[in-house]
């Protein structure tokens, strides 16, 4: 569609508490006092090197290039705004519930994408003056950032297929929700997979990875043990208005099937049987079912002058859950190195997120 341009983006969605209430008794000091909470916001949004999309009414969203850039802009801003109304009558306070999720978005007029849905949706389960976020942006940011997260487990989201697994963060000094032995091995594996996949990428480029945190908490605590084995590697999509670039993202896909039927411990579905999908829109559950796998690997392509940027997720069949995803920008000089290398990166994190 011309006009539409698609990208990954960390997205913060943020909403008034009570606000249709003050405005009933006081509307004009509500908006003054509304605006007095935006600019604050929209402060810390700068601070942290995001933009502001849209601040109308109760409702503000922005846009980072980064999940860690997005959850401090929150964190900040709920720590700027407590200190404003902590003077205010419990009964005049304005707090703020902020949600943010990482994911594509596409813009045209406005901001729009399942990245914009789902913080909003996961917003809505933040307390007053608390901020939420989705598995992959926890994944993202808990090893390095300064706060605590709290598992709040898999929940349903209005018009959102599957789960998603919500984090609740917290103000620095607060222990994290603890991990049982068996996750911190897994932990410990999956992090020197991770290592030793990203040395040949250091030299290429740069990759924002999934740390496999958010999935190892969710292995341990979910009654089904680990993800099945069998797997499916769906073709990739070709994002860029190039057509002729199909032949990249068909090549990649051929790879990554190529280098995981080579770990003895995975069950690969064939390529002719995953290509029979390319360009179906089916939902997951129903593409794992008639191939028999029970998770499936998903993803895009795009090209932009003399870039490339590959996303690539790892899903639960069953429900549709995101248990790994990953994104990777490079130069498009040499396509079939970059082929083989982003393969090599997944398959080895698919391998220890598979088999443990």
């Amino acid at each position: 569609m011309a006009g539409v341009e698609r990208r990954l983006a960390a997205i913060l969605s943020a909403d008034a508490v009570s606000y249709s209430r003050l405005v009933a008794s006081d509307d004009a000091g509500t908006l003054r006092h509304m605006a007095r909470i935006r600019a604050i916001v929209e402060e810390a949004v700068r601070e942290c090197g995001g933009r502001v999309v849209d601040a109308r009414g109760d409702n503000l969203l922005a846009e980072f290039s980064s999940a860690s850039s997005a959850v401090t802009a929150a964190m900040q801003a709920q720590e700027r705004l407590e200190a404003q109304e902590r003077p205010l009558p419990e009964a005049e306070r304005l707090r703020l519930r902020m949600g943010v999720h990482l994911g594509d978005v596409v813009e045209e007029d406005t901001l729009a994408g399942d990245a914009v849905n789902i913080a909003a949706r996961i917003e809505a389960l933040a307390e007053p003056g608390g901020v939420c976020v989705s598995d992959v942006v926890a994944g993202q940011v808990m090893r390095r950032a300064p706060y605590s997260f709290e598992r709040l487990g898999p929940r349903r989201l209005k018009n959102i297929p599957g789960r998603v697994v919500v984090y609740r963060v917290g103000p620095p000094g607060t222990a994290p929700t603890a991990r049982p032995r068996r996750v911190r091995r897994l932990l410990a594996a999956g992090c020197a997979a991770a290592v030793l996949a990203a040395i040949p990428i250091a030299i290429l480029g740069r990759s924002t990875a999934l740390q496999p945190t958010a999935v190892l908490d969710a292995l341990a605590e979910s009654p089904r043990a680990a993800p099945t084995t069998a797997i499916a590697v769906l073709p990739f999509a070709n994002l860029s208005s190039d057509p002729d670039q199909e032949f990249f993202s068909d090549g990649l896909t051929e790879e990554l099937i190529s280098q995981l039927a080579g770990v003895a411990a995975l069950q690969v579905a064939a390529r002719t049987s995953s290509f029979a999908f390319k360009g179906r829109e089916l939902d997951i559950r129903r593409i794992a079912a008639e191939l028999g796998v029970g998770s499936v690997v998903e993803g895009s392509v795009r090209r932009e002058g003399g870039r490339l940027r590959v996303t690539a997720q790892l899903i639960q069949a069953d429900d549709g859950f995101h248990l790994w995803a990953s994104s990777y920008e490079r130069s498009a000089q040499e396509v079939f190195a970059i082929q083989e290398e982003i393969a090599q990166s997944i398959t080895g994190t698919l391998r220890v997120l598979l088999t443990g």
